[in-house]
């Protein structure tokens, strides 16, 4: 029973750590998983497939009572002397606190990595690391209907992002097949509200057949007329006999501000400054984030600011760490890419979305002896250091 009790109380604490730090590494706009759900087609009706977003959790396994069949024994002498063996672990049973204490190790070393830098500029060490960063990604529904003749008609619908701005031009690309010779035919996309009112049809020159293959470049703001910011590409097509349809979610907005320019770079102690230029008619409190990249075109470092955004404030501005480009040894020049501005809404307003004029920006570079040596510090976070790696059985070098 003790060891059931450590057990269970170190596991709520591996949870905690581990939630922890998965809430302080900065995780930017990203796009959820978009899990479909199909609905048994009819042969006449038209079936319209919506996304939906879900999570799931699977409970733990409770742990089964086992039956003890020993047979019982007299007492021995220890026994009644109170010296029962009961508590006392078999010679070669595990030692349950080196096994709490090495999951506990290993989330001390994660975080004491991801600490080493602020938290505000932090390098990107893999591709995967670079698409949590990169704000805009492609976003495919693809849904497969089971046809009469015990075929599928598999249905995707892409789009090269999820967020738009007026003027932006969409890639609309549709991947249509089906298996068992089913014919494909009547293919329509439409801009609907989330309700399903049309409010833009898409000349389509497709032909029949049964693989449809078609990619058409859409620039929506001659139509655009104060159309909600939730909007969705409706695709719909006669499969046989069957009329089906298939939604692919999207936002098409105004930008609340524009990143019209970056100033002079300029070293400032142990970072590289990067001033932004952002006007907006919105002001409040904003959200920046981007990536700076070598000449190269080598990922380097995720960078993120915030602020009050208003004429009485000076501008934001994007601070690089020093340490990290004498770690890569890159003095510059770099390039700044991936911009996202972000308004904090409140008091019942939403989040509101800027956007940078150009994709990418010069910043200039310095010698890597113009950075003082670092002196970040987080005191917080060394205290939460110092609590995991005390869980860990393990001493901070600090």
């Amino acid at each position: 029973m003790k060891r059931l009790l450590i057990l269970l109380a170190s596991a709520v604490v591996i949870s905690t750590a581990v939630l922890g730090l998965a809430a302080l590494r900065p995780t930017p706009e990203s796009d959820p998983t978009l899990q479909v759900s199909n609905r048994a087609v009819d042969a006449d009706p038209e079936e319209t497939v919506r996304t939906s977003r879900s999570s799931s959790r699977s409970p733990a396994a409770s742990p089964e009572p086992v039956a003890d069949d020993r047979e019982s024994q007299p007492l021995t002498r220890a026994d009644r002397d109170g010296s029962s063996s009961t508590d006392t672990a078999p010679a070669n049973e595990p030692d349950f606190e080196q096994m709490l204490q090495q999951p506990l190790q290993q989330v001390a070393a994660a975080y004491a990595e991801q600490n080493r830098f602020p938290t505000f500029s932090q390098p990107i060490e893999s591709p995967a690391e670079l698409l949590r960063y990169k704000p805009h990604q492609p976003q495919t529904v693809s849904l497969p209907f089971p046809t009469p003749n015990g075929g599928t008609y598999q249905a995707n619908v892409t789009l090269d992002q999820y967020r738009y701005f007026k003027g932006d031009r969409q890639q609309l690309t549709l991947d249509l097949s089906t298996s068992g010779g089913t014919f494909i035919s009547d293919v329509q996309a439409t801009v609907t509200t989330v309700e399903g009112d049309e409010l833009y049809r898409l000349p389509l020159h497709v032909g029949p057949g049964t693989r449809i293959d078609h990619s058409q470049t859409v620039d929506l703001s001659d139509a655009w007329q104060d159309w909600p910011m939730e909007l969705q590409w409706t695709v719909r097509a006669r499969v046989g006999e069957q009329r089906l349809s298939v939604v692919a979610p999207f936002r098409y907005e105004t930008p609340v501000a524009v990143l019209e320019g970056v100033g002079a770079s300029r070293v400032e102690g142990e970072f590289l400054t990067i001033p932004l230029a952002i006007e907006t008619d919105f002001p409040g409190y904003y959200f920046v984030q981007a990536n700076l990249y070598s000449k190269d075109g080598s990922p380097l470092i995720h960078l993120q600011t915030e602020g009050p955004l208003t004429p009485n404030h000076p501008p934001l501005t994007l601070r690089a760490s020093g340490a990290i480009f004498r770690h890569l040894n890159d003095a510059g020049p770099y390039v700044l890419r991936d911009v996202q501005v972000e308004r904090l809404g409140g008091d019942a307003l939403p989040d509101r979305f800027g956007q940078a004029r150009r994709s990418e920006y010069a910043v200039t570079g310095f010698p890597l002896n113009d950075y003082a040596d670092s002196t970040w510090t987080d005191t917080l976070a060394q205290q939460r250091l110092d609590f995991l790696e005390s869980l860990g059985g393990t001493d901070s070098p600090n």
